[in-house]
């Protein structure tokens, strides 16, 4: 069991309220950072990103090695069966574990895939622009 300690009141500060526009993911953060994003932003207001003028909202991510630095941040690099792998502004790239088009219902990537799978083609551009 963790040991309680007394808050000092003192060196207390407020946090202003979470908004939907922080949830904005910024694929030239490393992967570890948009990663963090995502479980931190989990369940509101979301970490979002724009594909084809739709918002997506990601639920769930693993951060994954890449070394093809070819990609430009925000790439999708991989979508096959359950992979959904976006590259990221560091050396490591982002897996998509959970996504949910905005209006629709969340889904584990192999489900979104199998009826996304043409619109998520690799070499395509994630943004956060028009959030």
């Amino acid at each position: 069991r963790a040991q309680e300690t007394a808050q000092n009141h003192r060196e207390t500060t407020f946090a202003p309220p979470l908004t939907r526009e922080d949830g904005h993911i910024d694929w030239h953060a490393s992967a570890v950072d948009i990663h963090n994003l995502i479980r931190g932003l989990h369940p509101w207001p979301h970490a979002a990103t724009m594909h084809q003028g739709t918002r997506y909202l990601v639920h769930r991510s693993a951060v994954v090695e890449h070394h093809d630095s070819a990609d430009g941040p925000g790439t999708i690099i991989e979508a096959r069966a359950d992979r959904l792998i976006i590259s990221t502004g560091s050396k490591n790239a982002l897996a998509i574990r959970h996504i949910q088009q905005e209006g629709r219902r969340p889904l584990d990537t192999r489900s979104f895939l199998s009826g996304q799978r043409q619109r998520w083609q690799i070499g395509t551009q994630l943004t956060s622009h028009g959030l």
